[in-house]
């Protein structure tokens, strides 16, 4: 969510709404195929862990962990970029007006 300002400002207000609108409908079909999959498996599952488990065996449990560290990693370096801008640029104004 800290990006998307960034983004918006770096690709423009047009070309931005159509990657947004196209991430949300990637979104809502991940989450279709998700919920399609989980209710074709005869075995009640209560996570995407279990559902990978029961499609890949245990390497599934490995890439689903993975991408979601990747990502979580990837997030955290995204906030990290986009606030040091902010605050560098917050500083330079404070500490030297002129």
């Amino acid at each position: 969510m800290v990006g998307i300002p960034w983004s918006m400002y770096q690709t423009g207000i047009p070309f931005g709404l159509i990657i947004n609108f196209v991430i949300a409908c990637l979104v809502q079909y991940s989450c279709s195929l998700y919920l399609e999959a989980k209710s074709n498996i005869p075995i009640a599952v209560t996570s995407i862990y279990e559902l990978s488990y029961i499609c890949l065996d245990r390497a599934g449990i490995f890439i689903v962990s993975s991408m979601q560290l990747i990502t979580a990693f990837g997030m955290n370096i995204i906030y990290f970029i986009v606030f040091g801008d902010a605050a560098s640029s917050t500083v330079q104004l404070l500490v030297f007006p002129g």
